[in-house]
């Protein structure tokens, strides 16, 4: 089991590998919501013509 310094510190290199912050990482971040959004409206659409009925 890890000790409570030890995630602190793993988290801390993550951060630093990631680059969490940077402009690099956070227009990453919006292409993926984006790319999210798009998927959930997609989703969305499927649904609504599985409930309109099976004979469609």
């Amino acid at each position: 089991m890890m000790t409570k310094k030890e995630i602190e510190e793993m988290v801390q290199e993550e951060i630093k590998r990631l680059s969490v912050g940077s402009p690099e990482f956070l227009q990453t971040h919006n292409e993926i919501m984006s790319d999210i959004e798009k998927a959930k409206e997609g989703l969305g659409e499927s649904k609504r013509q599985t409930e309109a009925g099976p004979d469609l």
